[in-house]
């Protein structure tokens, strides 16, 4: 394909060597044509000499920053928003020393004290997918699919369409005075589409919610006129929207 520009790139800056490389504004398929290819030398964090992908790669793993990178997101989606540097760096040992081995990774992670500490309790929010899920097999209807692919970029996330390749954002994040309405909105749609009896609303506040409620929730619970008003508060409640 042709490209839509050209970008030149450093690729040895003591020796100022550039490339001029294509740019394509929308993704587009193509083929690798080896004769093309750069063969030389180039220099690529920090040191010089030929280069493929699996050198590429062999690069970014080798350089420390890559596992407290890891660690970091990993930390902030399973444990707390704001991990400490002791606790990531701690993760991020293990993992290199475990030659970035995911399941080690995520045993020091689900075994660690700041796991199961009080603080993290309810302190991530669930992102619209894990809400919607969440929701879906709470009331025990898989038939949500459809509405749970439809509405989740009201909330803030497209279903496979990332804003970019940092990919979404976490917690408090995915709040706004839209979103939350939003979030209402797929509680209501939900409980539309449920016909039949529902699963007991009780169980769902020691099931789903720990059987820990705010003063708040738990007052609108109990005035709540039937099961399904009940079950409307406890999907829009603040405590479902935790994890």
């Amino acid at each position: 394909p042709q490209p839509d520009s050209y970008a030149t790139v450093v690729v040895d800056k003591a020796n100022n060597v550039t490339r001029r490389l294509p740019v394509y504004s929308a993704q587009k398929t193509g083929a690798l044509n080896s004769r093309r290819a750069y063969k030389g030398s180039v220099t690529y964090l920090g040191k010089t000499g030929p280069l493929d992908m699996q050198g590429v790669l062999d690069r970014i793993l080798a350089h420390s920053a890559t596992a407290q990178l890891i660690a970091n997101k990993i930390a902030i989606h399973f444990v707390t928003a704001r991990p400490s540097a002791s606790y990531v760096k701690s993760l991020a040992d293990t993992f290199r020393r475990s030659k970035y081995d995911m399941k080690i990774l995520m045993r020091a992670v689900f075994t660690s004290p700041e796991f199961s500490a009080d603080a993290g309790y309810r302190s991530l929010v669930k992102s619209p997918v894990e809400f919607m899920v969440h929701g879906a097999r709470a009331l025990e209807v898989p038939s949500l699919s459809k509405l749970i692919a439809g509405s989740g970029s009201g909330m803030g996330q497209s279903l496979f369409d990332p804003p970019d390749v940092n990919g979404w954002p976490n917690n408090e994040s995915w709040i706004s005075s839209n979103t939350v309405v939003e979030r209402v909105n797929f509680a209501t749609g939900a409980l539309a589409q449920v016909k039949g009896s529902l699963p007991s609303p009780l169980d769902a506040v020691h099931h789903q919610l720990d059987g820990v409620l705010s003063p708040q929730t738990a007052s609108l619970f109990n005035q709540a006129a039937d099961d399904r008003a009940r079950w409307f508060i406890a999907l829009a409640s603040p405590e479902f929207q935790l994890k």
